[in-house]
């Protein structure tokens, strides 16, 4: 059984395992894991309700160890969503316990996701793509619908504003792209897959094997031997990772460096932020490539 399947198998069972028929005396208690799943959720329970976030901004979801207060929370829940264990790999343990009474759901397993295979791990950035926004919005609203019936109408109503705000935004973002969708560039970490692919963009590398971690001598070798021969202008960045190596890269090879949040860490929560997140990505990358590299006329 190869790595996909291994995580398929683990998360439907998680689903399975954590799905009680609850009946429901106070409003319903919704957790998230992380703020851009905060966001699409918030976009269908609109602005009566906000879900919780479980882990504050600016801490990586690959790697954290749970708060007292954020176990309470944990306990507390009526439903769960998340990406799955590829990205928020120490929640697996908590969610087997601390949320054993919560209904779990796991995001990546969405019916119809058009999921990324990086060798036999799934891509787990999947609020990155906008046809997959699409589809994760309609399993929220089902799965809301279930749990919360008194409800249900306003969370359809929701959904549809969600999708047809998101639906916009693809063919903003397709008309934004145009001119400079062939033009190369390279990333921090391999984090931008699906929006690459959404928009048809071109990436010819990244800077960093394992996020957080810093390259290696001959991964630094071929990367630069690609910028030279692609003509490279723009190296985007996160501000979750430090960035001493990008820049120490971009002086080198006259690169410029831009800061793209893919977690919309400064962003207020509301029920347009998963749109407002990906706005912000875009606006970004679109941007650098009409800046000019130090020591080239501006025109």
């Amino acid at each position: 059984m190869n790595t996909v399947q291994q995580i398929r198998k683990l998360a439907l069972a998680l689903i399975f395992m954590f799905s009680p028929t609850l009946v429901l005396a106070e409003p319903l208690k919704v957790l998230t894991s992380i703020k851009p799943v905060q966001a699409l959720v918030f976009s269908v329970m609109g602005e009566e309700a906000e879900p919780e976030v479980l882990l504050p901004p600016g801490t990586s979801p690959h790697a954290f160890t749970l708060k007292p207060s954020q176990a309470k929370q944990l306990q507390n829940a009526d439903i769960v969503f998340w990406i799955g264990p590829q990205l928020e790999t120490s929640l697996l343990a908590p969610l087997q316990t601390l949320g054993k009474n919560a209904k779990v759901i796991t995001l990546l397993l969405t019916p119809g996701l058009d999921h990324i295979d990086n060798d036999g791990a799934l891509d787990p950035h999947v609020w990155l793509s906008p046809n997959n926004s699409l589809k994760m919005i309609n399993l929220i609203r089902d799965v809301l619908v279930t749990m919360d019936p008194d409800n249900a109408k306003a969370y359809t109503k929701n959904a549809k504003t969600a999708r047809n705000r998101m639906k916009l935004l693809k063919r903003k973002a397709t008309q934004l792209f145009a001119p400079t969708k062939d033009l190369p560039y390279i990333v921090q970490h391999d984090g931008f897959a699906y929006l690459a692919r959404d928009f048809g963009l071109n990436p010819v590398g990244f800077l960093e094997t394992v996020p957080g971690h810093k390259p290696g001598a001959k991964h630094l070798s071929t990367l630069r031997k690609t910028i030279k021969r692609e003509g490279v202008r723009c190296l985007f960045v996160e501000p979750q990772f430090t960035s001493a190596q990008a820049e120490t890269l971009a002086n080198e090879l006259n690169l410029i460096v831009t800061e793209i949040d893919l977690m919309g860490t400064d962003l207020t929560a509301s029920p347009t932020l998963s749109v407002r997140i990906l706005q912000n990505i875009i606006m970004f990358m679109d941007k650098c490539q009409y800046v000019k590299p130090k020591g080239e006329a501006q025109k």
